[in-house]
């Protein structure tokens, strides 16, 4: 993970400006922009890593992330889009753009997880790389098994580019017209990967194939690395340097530390824009919310009556509407315990005591959303119980704050 408390102050002050303007729908703009700055902040940045199959682009993955994952081939791959991130252990996971919730399926290989036709796969290794950045393996732009606006829009959430153009056939036209549409941003953050350039062919003719290069687009890229793959992951066997000559003459370590100049400096960027944007707009309106929030933080008791009241209410009209059913009882339900949910996540209220009470009307919310209650008449009954055993802890609550 990235080290982040020289952020702490900067985000502080966000967390508790997003907690305070959670509610508001005025906030627009400036709620998204402190949330964006927030993430960039708590996370590494992302470097994406992007070429025409056949590029050497799969082989590169696997040096840097220190495992043969992903199967080398000149042919279209199957694979979606790759996440990698930082965790503990290996871990191989699917999800889906249109999905917020996560699946918790985990899979012994990528052709296992790409079986379902995931729009992505998320991989978490204990590499030493992923704790500097997250990278983001994308499909070749030219793989008629893809489509390419979707690869494009993936780099766009990048902050940082790897680009690798096969020796051979060196920038083609299509890599330059698909290069033509990135942002401008990323186009500079980017890092052109020169593959294959160990082949004998290239090798003869490598000083004057840079040098063409170097003419053409030393302005459009950060920088320009060729690279020999065979004779890097012989010098750096899973994700550990054996031989630092052959590392740096097959250009990992050139790779690696033009990488780790871009992540700093993105980090650096995203920094001073969150100062700016708490210095400017941020600051200015945190004690008008603060007053306001502390006005209007509910008391316990008040929690309890407004909950008393509800349960009230819902128990007078079970007993007036004799057609009212299981599916709408357990709507009024759901919904009651859904307002009080919403009551304890003020900011203003604190504690271990208040933290066990989000707990449980989470975990009573989260059964009435889930439909987990007994079918047939055991479901109303479960379902009164669940709001007797909230009304006895919001009772409880009450009586400590008295």
């Amino acid at each position: 993970m990235t080290d982040n408390s020289s952020h702490m102050p900067e985000l502080a002050v966000l967390s508790e400006f997003l907690s305070l303007t959670a509610q508001e729908e005025s906030s627009g703009g400036l709620h998204d922009e402190a949330h964006r700055l927030y993430v960039g902040l708590h996370s590494q940045p992302r470097v994406a890593v992007a070429g025409e199959f056949s590029s050497g682009k799969s082989s590169l993955v696997n040096l840097l992330v220190g495992t043969d994952l992903v199967q080398t081939s000149v042919l279209a791959s199957r694979l979606p889009t790759i996440l990698y991130e930082y965790g503990t252990e290996q871990k191989i996971m699917v999800g889906w753009w249109s999905d917020t919730a996560e699946d918790k399926r985990e899979f012994a290989d990528l052709d296992s997880a790409a079986e379902l036709k995931p729009d992505f796969i998320r991989v978490t290794l204990p590499a030493d790389i992923l704790r500097m950045v997250s990278l983001i393996d994308l499909p070749g732009t030219n793989d008629p098994l893809r489509a390419k606006e979707r690869t494009l829009e993936m780099a766009d959430n990048a902050h940082i580019l790897l680009w690798c153009t096969n020796a051979v056939q060196a920038w083609r036209e299509t890599e330059r017209r698909t290069w033509s549409q990135l942002p401008g941003q990323l186009k500079e953050n980017g890092i052109l990967v020169i593959t294959h350039v160990d082949l004998p062919s290239i090798r003869k003719s490598l000083d004057r194939l840079m040098k063409r290069m170097t003419d053409e687009l030393s302005s459009h890229f950060h920088a320009l690395i060729p690279f020999q793959s065979p004779k890097a992951a012989k010098a750096r066997k899973d994700g550990t340097v054996s031989n630092k000559t052959a590392w740096e003459e097959a250009g990992g370590a050139q790779l690696l530390e033009n990488i780790a100049t871009l992540a700093a400096t993105v980090r650096k960027e995203s920094l001073a824009s969150a100062r700016a944007l708490i210095e400017k707009e941020i600051n200015p309106r945190l004690e008008a919310l603060r007053a306001e929030a502390a006005a209007s933080v509910p008391k316990p008791g008040e929690i309890l009556e407004e909950w008393r009241s509800t349960v009230d209410g819902i128990v007078s009209r079970v007993e007036g509407d004799k057609s009212i059913g299981t599916d709408e009882f357990l709507s009024l339900c759901r919904a009651a315990v859904q307002d009080v949910s919403r009551m304890l996540e003020h900011p203003g209220l604190e504690g271990p005591a208040v933290a066990a009470l989000k707990a449980e009307f989470r975990g009573a919310a989260h059964m009435f959303d889930q439909s987990r209650l007994a079918d047939g008449d055991e479901g109303p009954e479960e379902a009164a119980l669940i709001l007797l055993q909230l009304g006895y802890e919001l009772g409880s609550f009450a009586a400590q704050d008295g």
